[in-house]
């Protein structure tokens, strides 16, 4: 009984959490705490030459015009990151600036040519991964159109550099114009325009 106590204790602490997630989007966007950079790609300052990146959150998963599928995610991931380089070069972003985030999506040959490396979740970050785990099962399941549980084994953290990424910008560029064709808002040119335009001039971790 006080097992089954404790747990509903723990998913109601969840659900509260991800609605406070949800609903407080907006507002840091406007702190500059989330830096957007495609409607699926964002970071978040974690400490000094330190982001975090998300594609996307579940705020942006449920006021999209459509869902997008796992190949145009990957496109505006790609665009994401091509922007993410275009401001870092205006910023002069120190190549040192790690990036890092936990992913399910993609698989690790995806992840390499895209400029990351993966390796396995800490114990902190299995917990962090936890709370998100119900939510982010219920957004696969509607993208699958079924319900579909994440499976663990393919859960990982990706990460690179400032440095290593704009490496890769011609691989951005490319993915960027070929994944996203068939997805909306199109056509990723208008996209870069707009959200060049929207990032502070000092957006990212210097």
């Amino acid at each position: 009984m006080v097992f089954i106590q404790n747990f509903f204790y723990f998913l109601l602490f969840i659900l509260i959490y991800r609605l406070l997630r949800y609903f407080t989007t907006s507002l840091f966007v406007k702190l500059g705490l989330y830096t957007y950079y495609s409607p699926r790609f964002f970071t978040v300052p974690l400490g000094f030459r330190m982001l975090e990146i998300h594609l996307g959150s579940s705020y942006d998963f449920f006021n999209s015009s459509k869902f997008l599928s796992v190949r145009q995610t990957l496109g505006f991931v790609a665009l994401g990151l091509k922007n993410f380089c275009l401001k870092a070069k205006e910023n002069n972003t120190s190549p040192d600036t790690k990036l890092k985030g936990i992913v399910y999506y993609f698989n690790a040959n995806s992840l390499n040519q895209f400029g990351f490396k993966t390796r396995p979740l800490k114990f902190y970050e299995c917990i962090l991964f936890s709370l998100n785990y119900l939510e982010l099962c219920l957004l696969y399941s509607i993208v699958k159109k079924r319900f579909s549980l994440i499976p663990l084994t393919t859960v990982k953290v990706a990460y690179s550099t400032a440095g290593e990424i704009m490496k890769f910008y011609p691989t951005y560029e490319k993915y960027s114009e070929l994944l996203t064709n068939s997805s909306k808002p199109t056509p990723s040119v208008n996209e870069d325009k707009e959200y060049l335009q929207r990032l502070p001039s000092k957006s990212i971790a210097a």
